[in-house]
């Protein structure tokens, strides 16, 4: 009877022992999310603080370090930066599948000029059905391919992003510059067409439009 009672002791003790790590957990996950409104509105040292205590709550949680990573980044000072790519590295230590935070690293590691290693995450990210973040991961891979001059990538990637169905008029806008870069005149108008239908003749693609009809004038 004596072994029985114990059992039941200790099941109790368990369960109350994962509902406690629950709680902490979920208020880990409050605090992360308050953190990143707090973040949108520039209001950093209390992101800073929320961002304390959802760590104090939870010190595994993995989002809370890649949202630190991110407040690091945003208040931009050279020590914070500096600190900000140890926060991003233990989120993905922590949890290698939190697409978000490959994306915010690989943001991250743009601004302080790795763009390789950028890449390698951005792939990563954009290749996860499924991540609701996946097409702007895709978006960024195009950017970081464009930004070392690897063209062919980023129109590569540029097409998968506006093939997807959620592409910016940005995309749009940077794959045609790219076509027209390489004298692909007809991908440029056949871009530029689906632009329109898109978005409409906005300025930024008016400006296209006229640039794309000033190469079909005959040349002097």
């Amino acid at each position: 009877m004596a072994i029985v009672s114990i059992a039941l002791v200790m099941t109790a003790c368990q369960g109350v022992d994962r509902n406690i790590h629950q709680n902490k957990t979920e208020l880990a996950k409050i605090r992360t999310a308050m953190a990143g409104q707090y973040i949108a509105a520039g209001r950093l040292d209390d992101a800073k603080r929320q961002l304390d205590m959802a760590l104090t709550a939870d010190v595994g949680f993995a989002p809370a370090y890649d949202m630190m990573g991110v407040l690091l980044q945003s208040e931009g000072s050279e020590a914070n930066l500096a600190r900000a790519d140890g926060y991003f590295y233990q989120a993905l230590k922590l949890d290698n599948n939190l697409m978000r935070a490959h994306n915010n690293y690989a943001v991250y590691l743009m601004q302080v000029g790795h763009y390789d290693q950028a890449i390698h995450h951005f792939k990563i990210a954009s290749a996860n059905l499924g991540y609701e973040g996946r097409v702007q991961s895709l978006e960024n891979l195009a950017t970081a391919y464009q930004r070392i001059g690897r063209h062919d990538d980023a129109i590569s990637a540029y097409q998968r992003v506006i093939d997807s169905g959620s592409a910016t008029e940005r995309s749009y806008v940077q794959l045609i510059d790219l076509h027209v870069a390489q004298s692909n005149m007809n991908d440029a108008r056949n871009i530029y067409q689906r632009a329109v239908a898109a978005f409409g003749r906005s300025s930024a693609l008016s400006d296209k439009g006229t640039q794309l009809h000033m190469s079909d004038l005959p040349k002097n």
